[in-house]
């Protein structure tokens, strides 16, 4: 799987058109098709019917099924500028999950009081089931599939966290800052699932 966008610069290549800003998601995973390398097999552009019109900012693939993929977007779902009739599709979410390999994608940003906060989601994982999101202010997580998060651990400052992986282990998660260095969360047990 992999995020673009069509015309990423809408100062330069959209003649300032905020309406010109396009995203999708790529894929060459299909029943039947067996990718090589190096080669364009199987790749095609997917519907993502349901995906916000903003930056897809990182992909996580279920590993124990190819055509889950969860998605992060960034941006605010709030419509400051330009107005939402200048830029259409901008959508609510930060956190999407497609259950068909791309074709729609369901919100899993939360509702109420324990929804993930409207802010820029940057990075992503998938840990025994668990959503781990890095986003603009921390680090969160979801064990009910997107349905409530919280803050992971303590500790961690408010501060937008740009990559998440794992330990080989699946034991550790290591989280890169922007200004405020790498942490490292420990789970206290290996991960069952790969």
């Amino acid at each position: 799987y992999a995020g673009f966008c069509g015309v990423c610069d809408i100062i330069t290549l959209g003649n300032n058109d905020p309406a010109s800003f396009q995203n999708g998601i790529a894929t060459n995973v299909e029943d039947g098709c067996e990718p090589a390398a190096g080669t364009d097999a199987c790749w095609r552009v997917m519907p993502g019917k349901g995906l916000p019109n903003r930056y897809i900012t990182d992909i996580e693939i279920d590993g124990l099924n190819p055509k889950t993929v969860y998605v992060t977007v960034g941006g605010y779902g709030r419509r400051w500028f330009p107005p939402s009739d200048s830029a259409p599709g901008v959508g609510e979410g930060h956190v999407f999950v497609s259950k068909d390999g791309g074709a729609t994608f369901n919100n899993l940003s939360g509702t109420g009081a324990q929804r993930l906060p409207d802010v820029p989601a940057d990075a992503l994982l998938l840990r025994d089931g668990r959503l781990i999101v890095g986003t603009d202010v921390g680090v969160f997580t979801s064990t009910t599939q997107g349905l409530t998060w919280q803050r992971l651990g303590q500790g961690l400052p408010n501060v937008s966290t740009f990559d998440l992986n794992l330990d080989p282990s699946g034991t550790k998660m290591v989280a890169a800052t922007h200004g405020r260095g790498v942490w490292v969360y420990d789970f206290g047990a290996r991960a069952a699932t790969p």
